[in-house]
């Protein structure tokens, strides 16, 4: 019941954090209706994002154990239950490096007409999985799409294909993507 209980809190916190950034954008500027042209849309009308792994402050795998040297005890490692492997991929989609191990975000932000003002419209957990992260994405434009109406289009890194794109066109937006050369 406990976990069921913070769990509607936190899905609460984050709907109120997504209704007052849509507001904050709104009333410092984007999105306005004025600008909403289908082919020349200002840029202040787009979300930008992309994913990070945020590095776990466990070193271990959930499950993982060792032996105490001075009491031969077994003791369980402590881990980040919400931690996983993630493989690092360059600007073209390869394999780049190891597995990092840690817990996977997205960050979808505005840019606003001043230099270096950005205000930040949502954060989601993306899980692991084959397209997982783009589909998150979809979500949550989705979601800020139905807050604002006035939404021109998205621009994102190479997770977004083209099963994705088609959704994003569906909903009347625009998508600036990378398409891999595959």
């Amino acid at each position: 019941m406990e976990a069921t209980n913070r769990a509607y809190v936190f899905a609460d916190s984050v709907d109120t954090f997504k209704r007052a950034a849509a507001a904050q954008a709104l009333a410092m500027g984007s999105f306005q209706r004025a600008g909403h042209n289908p082919t020349h849309p200002e840029p202040t009308n787009f979300l930008a994002g992309d994913a990070t792994v945020l590095t776990s402050r466990f070193n271990a795998a959930p499950g993982a154990t060792y032996v105490d040297p001075e009491t031969g005890e077994i003791i369980t490692k402590r881990s980040d239950p919400d931690a996983s492997y993630y493989t690092v991929l360059d600007e073209f989609g390869n394999a780049k490096r190891d597995k990092v191990y840690g817990t996977k975000f997205g960050i979808l932000h505005t840019r606003q007409p001043y230099e270096a003002e950005q205000i930040i419209t949502d954060i989601f957990h993306i899980t692991t999985g084959q397209n997982r992260e783009a589909l998150a994405v979809e979500r949550a434009v989705q979601d800020f799409h139905r807050l604002v109406p006035s939404l021109a289009g998205l621009v994102y890194d190479m997770a977004i294909r083209g099963v994705n794109r088609e959704h994003f066109y569906d909903l009347g937006l625009h998508t600036i993507t990378k398409c891999p050369a595959t």
